[in-house]
């Protein structure tokens, strides 16, 4: 393969490539002996007190819009954030799970700025609902940078610590959401210090008490072994009780799990009932999964309108694996009509939403000028933010721009050779390709460095001549396959 081939995908890398009840009031109870034959009446118990709901209020903070990191024309707050769920919002007083839950700020961001912390809930931009947290990502960068933005925030507690408090008398008192909250927070480090095992007990107590994310979540942690000892059996057994509850999540877990065949036999038809139920339902992953599965033929007739369909139903709810799925579908014509400027488009939203596969997508339009104007300085910024993501398929990109000296100031076949051990480390397939069977489309300097790097590893003992024969070959296959 000549020139720009060697940076070429396989089509399988776009987007084809996760208690017992709380006791009701009593209803008897003990009497004092009688005076009389008759027997007096039973006085029921007192019901058990609950803790008081919490009195939110709607609080209006004034932020200076940043510029976005990777585009400097669009504004940028500077915060963590996800999706707020009903019975979450029910329980901190809103009638809607509408608005965006702000899990943290970046030290010295506009959102820090302003005031913005961990359990806020941003219900509005500038008098503008926030309908979730992919709205609220969308209406930010589309502010123009150093604008004032006027949010409006749910706001619970009087800081950060009483959020956390707030939450765990909610828990104490039987709400079994706020248990599964609770776990999310400490699993993720979120307003509490980073601790799987107290997860893995909150979550218990959830499940315990019936609640089917607590459930999945759970199920997630016995299947890992985080804060807990692994065990795949009760995680399936818990997956199948929350799925049959119509949980989406569950549904997407065990969906998955039934398409891989790997803790329980294969079964691609129930696997993709289980997504199409899930999608139905408004879950997002599910809706990309389940185009996959329509492009693949898997589980379901081959469909590729269907699956630009799914695609774009995901993408349209800001999902960036949406957004490349649906992408790659415009750059190849393939379910929709060819159109690689919308395809541009669609990489460039998933790149700014931090999904490195969107950024190689777009870095290769840029090296083959397809869809927009060639510049090959612009696709090595790309890959190079796609490497900082850990996108093995950017160090192979990089590592032919490198060598060849295009998009760069000049020639480094040392930095080339050292991205190509990441790329085969991470066991990238494509690489091992391009070394054992196309290595003559690369530099001589190139080889003789990646030569030299797999004398280092101790998987090659022959002449650093930059000639792949059978012993570099070997060595190459062998460093792939180390641990395996």
């Amino acid at each position: 393969m000549q020139g720009e081939g060697a940076l070429l995908h396989k089509a399988a890398d776009y987007g084809i490539s996760m208690v017992r009840m709380p006791p009701r009031p009593g209803t008897g109870g003990q009497s004092t002996t009688p005076t009389s034959q008759e027997t007096p009446p039973v006085r029921p118990k007192d019901p058990p007190k609950q803790p008081p709901q919490p009195q939110g209020r709607l609080v209006k903070l004034t932020a200076r819009m940043g510029s976005q990191p990777t585009d400097g024309l669009k504004g940028w707050l500077g915060v963590n954030m996800e999706a707020v769920e009903l019975p979450l919002a029910l329980s901190l007083g809103l009638v809607n799970g509408d608005g965006a839950l702000i899990l943290g700020t970046l030290v010295g961001s506009p959102a820090a700025q302003a005031g913005l912390r961990f359990g806020d809930i941003v219900v509005g931009l500038n008098g503008r609902a926030v309908r979730d947290m992919n709205d609220l990502r969308q209406q930010v960068m589309q502010a123009s940078p150093g604008s004032e933005a006027a949010l409006e925030v749910w706001r619970v507690a009087t800081d950060e610590n009483d959020f956390v408090q707030t939450l765990r008398r909610l828990a104490d008192g039987g709400n079994a959401h706020v248990m599964y909250r609770l776990g999310r927070f400490h699993a993720g480090g979120n307003g509490v210090p980073r601790d799987d095992t107290q997860a893995v007990q909150w979550y218990r107590k959830g499940s315990d008490a019936g609640n089917l994310s607590a459930m999945t979540a759970l199920a997630g942690a016995l299947l890992d072994g985080r804060g807990t000892g692994i065990d795949q059996q009760e995680a399936l057994r818990l997956l199948r009780t929350a799925a049959a509850g119509n949980h989406a999540e569950a549904m997407n877990r065990l969906g998955n799990i039934l398409h891989e065949g790997r803790i329980t036999q294969k079964d691609a038809l129930e696997a993709a009932r289980l997504f199409t139920k899930a999608a139905e339902a408004g879950h997002v992953p599910s809706m990309v999964d389940l185009a996959r599965m329509y492009y693949n033929g898997d589980g379901v007739q081959t469909d590729l309108t269907k699956a630009a369909l799914w695609y774009k139903q995901a993408a349209d709810l800001g999902s960036a694996p949406g957004m490349v799925g649906l992408g790659w579908l415009y750059e190849h014509g393939k379910g929709v009509e060819t159109d690689v400027g919308k395809a541009a488009m669609l990489y460039r939203r998933a790149a700014d939403l931090g999904n490195s596969v969107a950024m190689v997508d777009l870095g290769l339009l840029y090296v083959q000028g397809k869809g927009v104007e060639k510049n090959e300085f612009t696709a090595v910024s790309l890959y190079r933010k796609a490497i900082a993501l850990n996108n093995s398929m950017a160090m192979n990109n990089l590592a032919w721009m490198l060598q060849a000296g295009r998009g760069v100031e000049r020639r480094d076949p040392e930095e080339a050779a050292e991205l190509m051990m990441k790329a085969l480390d991470r066991r990238n397939e494509f690489s091992r390709q391009r070394m054992t069977q196309y290595s003559n489309t690369w530099s001589r300097e190139f080889r003789q460095a990646l030569q030299r790097r797999l004398q280092d590893a101790g998987f090659y003992t022959g002449r650093i001549d930059g000639e792949f024969r059978q012993s570099t070959i070997a060595a190459i296959d062998a460093y792939f396959n180390r641990n395996r």
